[in-house]
């Protein structure tokens, strides 16, 4: 048998305080993704435990397991990250074997996933599960050993026969742009995968940490600019309103200068109709009268 790390208790505690600093808005998000995969998880594994050899159901429990991953790395969970790997490299013996897993191993299988959904939700005290943690790891590396994989549950760089054989692949993509998509094409074709650096996996959650924080930044002055414009809106109202009383003055004060001119012009003269002055007068009168009116 293959000898094994076993993993420490510090080690799984460390693991469960990683991604603690995470924007609540992230946590959302990736709890909402977290809990599609599970859903398919919980469903691929009651129908194996109905079907034992139903390989179809235990592919769909892997690839959820192996999203579930990738999408806490991301965000610095790497607990669940943990998790996900050991329960993946125990799903693909089981495939390239292309058995079902006995009733020790689906057991298993239920209680990580429910230690995941715990970490995925929150609603779990890292004094309390590291113990069960360590736990786990040892028994998924005990059924790794049974069925002659060498693998670490603390080392995620020990992998699978089939992640292993992918190696020398993935060390070739190096050529032209052109190469790298063909060995890719190649790659995903054979089920094989790449492994990407921690270092690089906490840089991405830098960056998706400063989007989140740009994104409400921006939303609040989105709406600041629109209650602004709302007020802009309100302004012209207003000003439409005074600009048409202010029109309407001046064209009664026009109106009145007009009738004073025509009564000024009448009382100097001293020939002229009388009734044709006073037509004018009440003409005057009037439409100045309608215009107060308005």
């Amino acid at each position: 048998m293959s000898s094994h790390k076993a993993i420490t208790l510090e080690e799984v505690t460390r693991q469960l305080q990683a991604g603690g600093s995470m924007p609540a808005e992230l946590r959302e998000i990736f709890s909402e993704e977290a809990e599609d995969h599970l859903r398919t998880i919980y469903d691929g594994l009651n129908r194996v435990r109905e079907k034992n050899d139903d390989m179809a159901a235990l592919a769909d429990v892997r690839r959820a397991a192996h999203t579930l991953k990738g999408a806490a790395g991301a965000v610095g969970m790497e607990a669940v990250t943990r998790l996900s790997h050991r329960m993946e490299d125990l799903l693909d013996c089981l495939a390239e074997r292309k058995q079902g897993p006995t009733a020790e191993q689906l057991n298993l299988f239920l209680s990580t996933t429910d230690q995941i959904q715990d970490l995925t939700n929150g609603q779990i005290d890292a004094a309390a599960a590291a113990p069960q943690l360590v736990e786990i790891y040892a028994s998924c590396a005990s059924q790794l050993e049974a069925m002659g994989v060498n693998s670490s549950p603390v080392a995620d760089q020990q992998a699978s026969p089939r992640k292993a054989a992918a190696r020398p692949a993935a060390a070739t993509i190096k050529a032209s742009t052109a190469g790298m998509a063909a060995d890719a094409s190649t790659a995903r074709k054979n089920n094989q995968y790449l492994r990407v650096p921690l270092h690089r996996l906490h840089e991405l959650v830098g960056l998706i940490g400063e989007m989140v924080v740009n994104r409400s930044g921006m939303a609040q002055k989105l709406g600041d600019l629109e209650s602004r414009i709302d007020e802009v809106h309100a302004a012209l109202d207003r000003l439409r309103i005074a600009s048409r009383d202010l029109e309407k003055r001046h064209n009664t004060n026009s109106i009145r200068a007009i009738g004073s001119l025509n009564g000024g012009s009448r009382s100097v003269r001293a020939c002229g109709p009388m009734h044709a002055g006073k037509a004018d007068t009440t003409t005057t009168t009037s439409t100045v009268q309608k215009l107060d009116s308005l």
